[in-house]
């Protein structure tokens, strides 16, 4: 449904708007209302839906352009309601109201009234004779106040609906959703009534079918047709403001291919990519650089160039791409698009310096303010003459017909973008929240660069920028770090190294020649070694080579010879001695007694003899109990002096 706009002039002054232009504004803004700008006589002015409006509002709004005063007294229940009516039934009112207005004009004027309803029929389309009688019949006796309310029409919704299957307008549905977003109502309508003819589905005219799709929500539509990319855009993007933040406290990094092609220093030619490092409170482009393809080198380099001119900045954001969000770079970030995160990974350069990174939405350019610079730059920079007969432009079908396949020498290339980001950093008048349309983007910067203090990189610190960075274990037994065929290890620092053996240190080496000494660091950063010596690759058939390694070999077993021997170990007949002096001094062994004055019993010995000493092979029991006469002589015995006792008792 199309809205109907009102500007703040027309508004001014009814209901509860107020009649000074400020202060309708203000009144609008409390209200919580929806602004458009929209173009007028003479410039552009503020509105505001019709729809929106508080409903006092409405009516007001509607008597007034009516012709209806507040001291006409009209029926405020019926103005309500008309209000509530939909814009073409209150459109339709307003069309006979005039047709009226001008019957009665006529009438007033000396016509009959049979003859003023023919000339307005003859002037006017879109209302018959019997049309404007029945009008004219409708609002007989009513005060013209309530004309326009009483010739709306009272149709009210709720007629026998056309029936529709519940499988077909799935059907419809999932068919829309299949196809591509550009596919045609009528053409899933047509699909769908051929499935409904075969399946025995009711469906009803297009008509109905496109009308129950417009009851359907924008964001429904557009997901079935397009996709979650179109949902996406049937919601307002966010207003994010910049006003609490200061110059360096948070820069965004991106990369763009550039839409021309440029000559190397090496002969090759290729589309170059600009990696650019922009102030997100001003806007201002900070620093830039070209590169072959999105490395982390030249981010490195970008980086540098940023915090040598302008010190250390406080938060970094960034998007996705394998470059930027390279654990070399952004190591350590608690939450990153690409690769998995180990609570345990090494820290990036970033996370080393004490920058905080922060990585943008991915595929998402409303999140990195530095987009619109880089449109910016394609729009004004990319097409210049300088680039003329190399510009390309941003996709195959973009390029211009006079292409030939030339390229700019890449020193030209760098002095004509220098002096256009210049220019583009300086340019007055800008339209941003800070600019306010007066000032550039590089006053913006400074005006609040003056009051922040500058931080600077340490001397170890640059050492992260300058050199290639790796994440090496020492060898368990030795303790040498190794990486792509170099070796670096002292003799001198082999203790230190060994303590980390069970985990990694950061090794910072130079890029171009690793055969130089490299700086080791722990995971925090703090400084192990700072020169350690890289270890020469013997030739495999140089014997000098390999006389040169055993002597240093053997220099280094002679020295840990030497350090032994000047400890002064003791000898062997010392260290006799002194085991002969711990054994004298042991106690000697107690014998083993039993404090337990009990004897082990011999069952089945005759009674009144001792009982032979228990033996550990148990052979005097073994006797005893295998002698029967024995054994029944002591049963008859105990018998005897049971009775005896039980005679005497």
């Amino acid at each position: 449904m199309t809205e109907t706009l009102l500007t703040i002039s027309q508004l001014r002054g009814l209901g509860s708007v107020p009649a000074s232009k400020p202060a309708a504004i203000d009144w609008v803004r409390r209200q919580g209302l929806e602004t458009h700008k929209i173009s007028v006589r003479g410039g552009t002015a503020l509105a505001v839906a019709f729809e929106a409006l508080p409903e006092a509002v409405q009516v007001a709004y509607l008597q007034n352009a009516a012709g209806v005063q507040p001291e006409d007294e009209p029926d405020s229940g019926a103005w309500s309601a008309f209000v509530r009516k939909s814009a073409t039934v209150r459109a339709d009112a307003e069309a006979a109201l005039r047709a009226l207005e001008a019957v009665e004009a006529k009438v007033a004027g000396g016509m009959g009234v049979d003859a003023a309803i023919k000339a307005v029929v003859a002037e006017t389309t879109g209302f018959s004779i019997s049309g404007l009688y029945r009008k004219r019949s409708v609002v007989k006796g009513l005060p013209r106040a309530n004309w326009l309310p009483a010739l709306a029409a009272n149709y009210k919704a709720g007629g026998r609906k056309a029936e529709m299957s519940g499988d077909a307008w799935r059907y419809f549905l999932t068919f829309l959703t299949n196809s591509s977003g550009r596919l045609p109502l009528s053409t899933a309508y047509r699909k769908t009534k051929e499935a409904a003819k075969a399946c025995g589905w009711d469906w009803p005219s297009y008509g109905t079918v496109r009308n129950r799709w417009n009851t359907l929500s924008a964001g429904e539509k557009a997901l079935i047709k397009s996709g979650r990319k179109a949902l996406d855009e049937t919601i307002p993007p966010q207003r994010r403001t910049v006003a609490r933040l200061k110059a360096m406290q948070i820069v965004n990094l991106d990369g763009r291919m550039a839409d021309f092609f440029v000559r190397w220093e090496d002969g090759t030619k290729s589309r170059p990519i600009v990696i650019a490092i922009q102030d997100v409170y001003s806007r201002c482009i900070l620093g830039w650089e070209f590169a072959k393809t999105e490395n982390a080198d030249t981010t490195k380099a970008v980086i540098l160039k940023v915090i040598d001119k302008y010190g250390l900045f406080d938060e970094l954001r960034t998007d996705n791409s394998r470059a930027f969000a390279s654990k070399k770079i952004s190591g350590g970030a608690k939450h990153r698009f690409r690769g998995k995160r180990d609570p345990d990974e090494e820290l990036g350069i970033l996370s080393l310096v004490g920058a905080k990174i922060g990585f943008a939405k991915p595929r998402h350019g409303q999140s990195k303010p530095i987009e619109r610079g880089f449109r910016d730059v394609a729009e004004q920079i990319d097409t210049l003459p300088e680039f003329k007969k190399a510009y390309c432009g941003h996709r195959p079908d973009a390029k211009p017909e006079d292409f030939k396949g030339d390229a700019v020498d890449i020193k030209t290339a760098r002095a004509v973008y220098a002096r256009e980001i210049r220019d583009h950093n300086e340019r007055s008048g800008r339209r941003t929240e800070m600019a306010d349309g007066k000032l550039s983007f590089q006053e913006v910067f400074m005006e609040s660069y003056r009051d922040r203090p500058r931080r600077n990189l340490t001397a170890a610190q640059r050492m992260y920028f300058m050199y290639d960075m790796a994440y090496l274990k020492p060898h368990k037994k030795h303790g040498a770090l190794t990486r792509g065929g170099f070796t670096w290890w002292a003799p001198e620092h082999q203790e230190e190294l060994l303590k980390y053996s069970s985990d990694k240190v950061c090794v910072l080496f130079d890029p171009n020649d690793r055969s130089r000494p490299v700086m080791v660091c722990d995971k925090a950063g703090r400084v192990i070694i700072e020169g350690l010596t890289c270890w020469e690759v013997g030739r495999f058939d140089s014997t000098e080579d390999a006389r040169q390694y055993e002597r240093g070999k053997a220099q280094i077993k002679k020295n840990a010879r030497r350090d032994l021997r000047a400890r002064e170990l003791m000898t062997k007949a010392e260290v006799a001695a002194i085991e002969k002096r711990v054994q004298a001094a042991k106690p000697e062994p107690a014998e083993p007694t039993s404090e337990l004055n009990v004897s082990q019993p011999v069952f089945g010995a005759p009674v009144g003899r001792t009982a032979p000493a228990a033996t550990t092979n148990g052979a005097t029991v073994s006797k005893l109990r295998s002698d029967d006469d024995k054994q029944s002589r002591f049963s008859r015995g105990l018998a005897n002096l049971r009775q005896a006792r039980k005679a005497t008792g």
